[in-house]
């Protein structure tokens, strides 16, 4: 499919998951974290480090529509700067940012895997911008071709340049 880059980071098709069955987060993290090691782009250490700040620092939210997470860890764990996206099949519980205790149904997940906390700061802020355009959202939640997330979503980033 292809590899398109969003302020240096990578956004590369096989980092994208659809109709991923979880009933637990921090599976679908696991999941996630073991595609991106298998595609070259994080250390052996990036799930256990992604599962351990995500239980510290929750990274559900709740958008209009739909609900997101968007996993980060420490740049040590990382290979190459990417963002992997996933689908989930039905929603899973993730605490939402800045709580201890509210959940969120999270229905995709933005798995972030960035070197510089600067650029990852930039990439919240794009990934929220991106969040205010609910169709998109929801467009990706109900998608079940990794191809086309790929699309919608590079469309998007461009769109919103």
């Amino acid at each position: 499919m292809g590899k398109v880059k969003i302020k240096d980071t990578v956004l590369d098709s096989a980092n994208i998951i659809t109709n991923i069955e979880s009933n637990n987060s921090l599976n679908v993290l696991d999941l996630m974290g073991i595609n991106l090691e298998k595609n070259g782009y994080v250390k052996g250490s990036f799930q256990k480090a992604i599962q351990e700040r995500e239980k510290v620092f929750p990274t559900g939210l709740m958008t209009t529509s739909v609900g997101v997470a968007i996993p980060h860890t420490d740049a040590e764990h990382v290979i190459e700067e990417t963002i992997s996206i996933g689908v989930l099949k039905n929603t899973v519980k993730f605490t939402m940012m800045g709580t201890e205790d509210e959940d969120v149904d999270v229905k995709i997940v933005f798995m972030l895997a960035i070197k510089d906390p600067s650029k990852q700061l930039e990439m919240l802020q794009t990934l929220i911008e991106l969040f205010q355009n609910e169709k998109m959202l929801e467009e990706l939640s109900s998608e079940e071709s990794e191809e086309k997330v790929y699309n919608i979503f590079k469309r998007n980033l461009e769109e919103n340049k």
